[in-house]
């Protein structure tokens, strides 16, 4: 079945909210309230609704600098945002709302019909808005995350890090010697790995946890709740299970694999691994693994400076 439109009513009067919530109740849609600008968008961040009816003068914080902050926000900035405002001929307001990224505007008293042909609308937009982004930030080979959407879930793992001391990890993998598969096979042997070991991967993670492609054979496993020791052990099992994969080729023999992996978690956050970046730190991690014999884990450690400063590898470059 599926879920009505959550819709999110920010206003910091009573009979407002009440009767917003009324019209979109009857219409089938899931009301959301909020009695203040902090309030709405406290609820906007922790969890992003399908559109955002944002009254313009409320005290404290009002609806152009809610409309602000969604806007810096990766995860609301493409909510469409509909003000209500009080003045059909304040032009000047409804101008500056919508330079600030909303998608229309409504005056007080409204009319229903219009109000909730309004928001039909802006959900339609949402669902574009959904489709793009979800091309933008996708692997169209394997389906996975691409380094923009790894990045983005990176920075949330941190964030949550920081403000809650939830514990996380991640992993990087890479193929072993994957350029010998494609000048071996051709390109079709070598986007048929790619697309086995990322099943694989999607297999072996958690519903909670991230799996994404940043790269032509590299890919990132960030586990949720997850320490040094268990990181280790789910990227072992994870190369033991590589190993022993065997992927059906055309050629009559399966083609096999092994993975190297680098594995850093939030357990070892030093101020110089933060500033270096948590990918780039799994990244020297790697590498190391690659330079010790390929095909094993190796945690990562803070390095001196000469032992890290290394050239980003070619990307055509044998792996």
């Amino acid at each position: 079945m599926r879920e009505r439109p959550r819709i999110l009513v920010v206003d910091d009067r009573a009979a407002n909210r009440e009767l917003l919530e009324a019209i979109l109740e009857e219409e089938g849609f899931c009301p959301i309230l909020a009695c203040s600008g902090k309030e709405g968008l406290r609820l906007a961040i922790q969890d992003p609704p399908d559109v955002i009816l944002l009254d313009v003068a409320m005290p404290e914080m009002d609806g152009f600098d809610v409309c602000r902050h969604l806007q810096r926000n990766l995860e609301t900035a493409l909510t469409p945002v509909i003000f209500v405002t009080a003045r059909a001929d304040d032009t000047e307001s409804v101008c500056h709302g919508l330079a600030l990224g909303a998608s229309d505007y409504i005056t007080k008293p409204f009319d229903p019909d219009e109000l909730v042909a309004r928001v039909r609308a802006a959900l339609r937009l949402k669902e574009e808005n959904d489709r793009l982004r979800l091309l933008a930030l996708t692997d169209p080979l394997t389906g996975l995350g691409n380094r923009r959407a790894t990045s983005g879930q990176i920075n949330s793992r941190l964030s949550r890090w920081r403000r809650r001391q939830e514990p996380f990890a991640l992993l990087m993998a890479d193929i072993d010697h994957f350029k010998r598969i494609n000048d071996t096979y051709g390109h079709e042997a070598g986007d048929q790995v790619l697309t086995s070991l990322s099943d694989l991967l999607l297999d072996v993670a958690r519903t909670e946890d991230s799996v994404g492609r940043i790269g032509g054979e590299e890919f990132v496993i960030l586990l949720d709740h997850a320490h040094r020791e268990t990181a280790v052990q789910v990227a072992e099992r994870l190369r033991e299970r590589v190993a022993q994969l065997s992927i059906p080729w055309k050629g009559g023999t399966p083609l096999t694999i092994t993975l190297s992996i680098g594995v850093i978690s939030s357990d070892d956050l030093a101020p110089a691994i933060r500033q270096r970046g948590v990918l780039r730190c799994a990244d020297d991690a790697l590498y190391r693994a690659k330079e010790g014999g390929r095909n094993r884990v190796v945690y990562y450690t803070e390095l001196a400076p000469e032992q890290i400063d290394r050239p980003a590898p070619c990307p055509t470059a044998a792996s």
